[in-house]
């Protein structure tokens, strides 16, 4: 029962010690694109993708799917601004977990700012 629980409590604290390292401001700016990804201790992120005029954002929770995976899922949009610009159409997005501080979100790496 005793090595259950020491098993369990240094899972907790590895699983909080990595997220901790993963928590920050996240970008990549091209000639016609940006994105911006902030990844809070509480498990909350928002996402800003901007291509020329037109941005779309979402904000919502993250968890890990893998040691080196996270989902973005974006909370639901009430209605007038699920069809209003700006809506991400893609509300469930993976991120893998590179070296340096660098994620990697579709095929564009983001670089830790802060």
């Amino acid at each position: 029962m005793s090595k259950n629980i020491l098993w369990l409590s240094m899972v907790l604290f590895a699983s909080c010690t990595a997220s901790k390292g993963l928590v920050g401001n996240y970008a990549r700016a091209g000639k016609d694109f940006k994105y911006t990804l902030t990844i809070n201790q509480d498990s909350t992120f928002a996402l800003t993708k901007q291509y020329f005029e037109a941005s779309s954002k979402c904000q919502g929770r993250w968890s890990y799917i893998s040691k080196d995976t996270l989902i973005l899922k974006c909370d639901a949009e009430k209605f007038p601004a699920a069809i209003a610009g700006g809506y991400m159409q893609d509300r469930e997005q993976k991120v893998v977990l590179l070296a340096n501080g660098k994620l990697m979100l579709q095929s564009v790496t983001l670089k830790k700012t802060k």
